[in-house]
């Protein structure tokens, strides 16, 4: 949890390299995150079942929770979470 916190205040370093690491870091786990809910979403699509939306709420609170996601996208990405557990 909160690990976007970290590399987020990496980024605001002085020292370039830390920065562009830190930087690179979030945009990794930024990727990795929606590639899995994606990959899970299409796996739902052609077989729906009660774990395959379990797993898909866990790694989107997960996401959330991760602080990964930039202030800009966490509405959206919030909403959507919403959604799905509605569903």
């Amino acid at each position: 949890p909160e690990q976007g916190r970290y590399l987020k205040a990496a980024v605001g370093q002085q020292n370039r390299e830390t920065a562009h690491y830190a930087a690179t870091a979030l945009n990794l786990l930024n990727k990795r995150y929606e590639a899995t809910i994606h990959n899970m979403k299409l796996s739902l699509s052609h077989k729906s079942s009660l774990q395959g939306y379990k797993n898909i709420l866990y790694t989107y609170k997960e996401y959330l929770a991760s602080d990964v996601v930039s202030d800009t996208i966490l509405k959206e990405k919030k909403e959507a979470y919403e959604t799905l557990l509605r569903s």
